[in-house]
């Protein structure tokens, strides 16, 4: 899609593509400003990009939420465009960038409840090793005793079953 914008941001001309990435008609869309249609969120980007465009006659580019009338679905852009020296008008060109920002979306959300999972898996090894440790080290206590001791066996025998009654 392509659109010629005023210093303003006024849509001066546009093609086709352009209009049904704004979801509107091109007659309805000459000369109403362009930048009422990018959202909250992408505002300082869009004059930082039209400032450049104008004050540094160099190619600039950016990534821009649109609010659409009528479409509770986001609707992202890439937006490229270029200003000749002393002119009014710039040419920006827009590409529909929506669904890969959905699936960005959908990768961060992945990725975080994978370092989730990752994080439950860790926290419930480390009490699995608590709760198995401290049974054998009592085992481990009544067998060093039942090796150098000289008490009757069955008494420790009955200690030992005891305790893996009691856990």
């Amino acid at each position: 899609a392509y659109y010629i914008l005023s210093k303003t941001s006024t849509i001066v001309d546009l093609n086709l593509l352009g209009a049904s990435i704004l979801e509107k008609e091109r007659s309805i869309l000459k000369n109403s400003n362009f930048g009422i249609i990018v959202s909250y969120d992408s505002k300082a980007d869009f004059v930082s990009f039209l400032e450049n465009l104008f004050y540094s006659h160099t190619t600039e580019s950016c990534e821009l939420l649109l609010k659409l009338p009528n479409n509770n679905i986001p609707k992202w852009v890439y937006v490229t465009g270029i200003a000749k020296e002393n002119e009014n008008h710039c040419f920006v060109t827009a590409v529909d960038i929506s669904d890969r920002k959905t699936m960005e979306q959908e990768l961060i959300l992945a990725k975080e409840k994978a370092e989730e999972g990752e994080r439950l898996k860790s926290a419930f090894l480390q009490n699995i090793s608590h709760e198995i440790r401290t049974p054998m080290n009592a085992i481990k206590g009544f067998s060093q005793l039942l090796a150098t001791s000289e008490y009757d066996k069955d008494v420790f025998d009955n200690i030992i079953k005891n305790i893996f009654i009691i856990f």
